[in-house]
């Protein structure tokens, strides 16, 4: 509502200032076209609704169908494939660990899903509301879904090679570019997203420090360009 101020105003913390930079170059190109906030409002609004879809697509194709599961059963084959009559040991446990990961998603869990966003007010039209709250929540979304796959491909230290040779350990390449872009996106969209992140990059040091390069990359370089660049231009 800031676009349209009844009445001289100011900008104040609580607008992000990349947010109003680029909402505002988009409504004055469109005002250069047509003479009119509206196609800008309508092309930021259309905007957001695709990265609103994609977010809970890619989130949705993490938690119903684990891709990295493709990764595992690869390796599980050729594990067994190259094994002999004696050595049973392995083979063994690589079918322990398949059969104790969670399956994936059925028919039913994937209709109701669908139903929910289609029918949830909230969740329809907060895709094409430009404002800063939807577009943290969906980009945390997309972060959420990240963290799933990395606790479900995280390795516990005690565990035997047979059993932890069946998971990844270090993200994808396109998962690791989406670690980073999440966070980037829920920094320039909320100043309380640098607080959620801080936190989690205490806690992931201390639950998960093998992949203490992914943390510092993904979550603590972004955090000090971004929210530490916008303090210090500000």
């Amino acid at each position: 509502h800031y676009m349209w101020p009844p009445d001289s105003t100011y900008l104040t913390d609580q607008h992000n200032v990349v947010l109003t930079v680029f909402y505002g170059a988009v409504a004055a190109f469109s005002r250069y076209l047509t003479g009119s906030n509206d196609a800008g409002i309508v092309a930021l609004a259309a905007g957001q609704m695709l990265l609103a879809v994609f977010c809970c697509a890619a989130t949705a194709n993490r938690f119903l169908n684990r891709p990295w599961m493709g990764v595992a059963q690869s390796t599980k084959d050729k594990n067994g494939s190259s094994t002999s009559t004696g050595s049973v040991s392995s083979t063994t446990s690589a079918r322990i660990a398949q059969d104790s990961a969670p399956q994936l998603a059925g028919g039913r869990a994937r209709f109701l899903i669908l139903v929910f966003f289609l029918c949830c007010p909230l969740a329809v039209f907060a895709t094409i509301s430009i404002t800063k709250s939807p577009l943290f929540a969906f980009s945390f979304v997309w972060w959420f879904g990240i963290w799933y796959e990395l606790t479900q491909t995280w390795k516990p230290a005690g565990k035997r090679k047979g059993l932890t040779a069946t998971v990844p350990t270090r993200l994808p390449r396109h998962s690791f570019v989406a670690f980073v872009l999440s966070t980037a996106v829920m920094l320039i969209s909320a100043k309380y997203a640098w607080y959620i992140i801080a936190l989690q990059i205490v806690l992931a040091l201390i639950a998960d420090r093998r992949r203490w390069t992914t943390y510092v990359v993904a979550l603590l370089i972004p955090t000090m360009l971004i929210h530490g660049g916008i303090s210090l231009a500000i």
